[in-house]
């Protein structure tokens, strides 16, 4: 999309990656049973995620380093080492795709972006009220 310095968006979008998985890997092994299904019933889709917690592979830390993913890779207690590693190839993979991606298709990105200007503040309260809603959730 040309706006941003390249190192910018790779600094933001790594940090921003990295920044909240750890924490629900933590989470995960520090709470183990007992977190999984906390989340399973705040979060509505968590409870799938949490039946397959048996089945959290290296390569899904690989592939979809997520929320739920890096949770049960906590619970599941897979070494350290291991799911820092992943975590953080995976997440490089990723931004290269989408890096790529935009490079591939600039007029895609520049109508989306047009829309997302357009309509900025109607979106910016829709954000603000499903992340209040989602918030009371979890919370009450």
């Amino acid at each position: 999309a040309g706006r941003v310095s390249g190192w910018v968006w790779w600094v933001a979008a790594f940090t921003r990656r990295l920044v909240e998985d750890p924490l629900f890997y933590l989470f995960g092994r520090d709470h183990g049973e007992t977190g999984l299904q906390y989340i399973a019933e705040k979060v509505p889709y968590a409870e799938k995620a949490v039946l397959l917690a048996g089945r959290v592979t290296y390569a899904s830390v690989l592939v979809d380093p997520g929320m739920l993913v890096c949770l049960v890779a906590g619970a599941t207690k897979m070494p350290l080492l291991y799911f820092y590693s992943l975590n953080i190839m995976g997440t490089l993979v990723r931004l290269a795709v989408i890096q790529q991606a935009a490079l591939l298709f600039p007029e895609h990105v520049e109508y989306v972006l047009s829309i997302i200007h357009a309509y900025q503040h109607l979106l910016l309260g829709v954000g603000v009220m499903f992340v209040s809603m989602g918030s009371w959730r979890v919370l009450w």
